[in-house]
């Protein structure tokens, strides 16, 4: 007997394997989608970079300094625009809220100067391993004093939006944030944005670390000291910048967030607001082999 249609058990049938097989693809295809995104974000970071490098070299080898007295590093987005020229290139895509500024600036790269006076980018020479020191890490969250997440790095000094804001009694302040990999106290300038909120900006609870638990950080995972979560945003993993230029991808078990850490092989300890990241000599931390630090010693 010959038919004209599927019964409604054959259509049933097919629908479900096509079910099926949708379920098993999705996930693969998000997983694509994010391998995509991490992959632009090197790209970005790439770029970055590259424009530190030349501004080393057009500053006498010095490394960025960033605007802010009191921030050490914060502001670097402005310094380093003129060799990007792409707003773009300081975003992620991965960023889950629209912000517009999601590098954070390794603020052990910077000399503090006296009060009323910028701080002063270190000279790569004392630098003593590139390849391992970290010089951009991922953040999300930055906010300027209006509690936008536009930064813009391209405008000068005071204008709205711009990375390098000036308080009527001439403080600067900048929204391009700076850090050692590790929360530290709101009120002071050393959070993750490297801004005080005495300034009334970026505060710890808005900015958040987005490379996961790192190395030495408390367990389990805090608001409190400016973390996302326990993994990096990109599969687990995060990008990270290091100081000659070049970006790996980093699971935050092997990176060693903290202060500089001038004693050779020690590979630092944590203390509440901050801790020594380990030196550039340590070689495992806690049995996990070590790719990264946030010193430069």
């Amino acid at each position: 007997m010959k038919r004209d249609a599927f019964t409604l058990i054959e259509l049933l049938v097919v629908i479900a394997i096509i079910a099926i097989i949708a379920a098993i693809l999705f996930p693969v295809f998000a997983q694509a989608r994010e391998k995509a995104r991490m992959t632009a974000c090197a790209s970005n970071e790439k770029q970055l970079g590259l424009a530190v490098i030349q501004y080393e070299q057009d500053y006498d080898e010095l490394a960025p300094g960033g605007a802010n007295w009191n921030g050490l590093g914060t502001g670097w987005a402005y310094q380093v625009y003129p060799y990007v020229k792409s707003k773009q290139v300081f975003k992620c895509p991965s960023e889950p809220n629209n912000s517009q500024m999601n590098y954070c600036y390794n603020q052990n790269l910077v000399t503090p100067q006296s009060l009323g006076v910028a701080p002063s980018g270190l000279n790569v020479s004392k630098i003593i391993m590139p390849t391992k020191t970290v010089m951009f890490c991922e953040v999300t969250g930055v906010q300027n004093a209006a509690n936008t997440q536009i930064v813009d790095p391209s405008l000068a000094p005071g204008a709205s939006g711009a990375d390098w804001y000036f308080h009527s009694n001439g403080t600067p302040d900048g929204y391009s944030p700076s850090g050692i990999g590790r929360s530290s106290n709101s009120t002071n300038c050393q959070d993750p944005a490297g801004l005080g909120s005495n300034y009334g900006c970026t505060p710890v609870s808005t900015l958040k670390y987005a490379t996961g638990l790192i190395q030495g950080m408390v367990t389990p995972f805090s608001s409190d000291y400016g973390l996302l979560a326990e993994m990096g945003w990109h599969q687990g993993g995060s990008n990270y910048i290091l100081a000659d230029g070049h970006v790996k991808f980093l699971q935050p078990s092997t990176v060693s967030g903290g202060y500089p850490n001038p004693t050779g092989g020690d590979c630092g300890y944590y203390r509440s607001y901050g801790g020594m990241a380990a030196n550039t000599g340590c070689t495992t931390l806690n049995g996990v082999q070590l790719a990264a630090t946030f010193s430069a010693q």
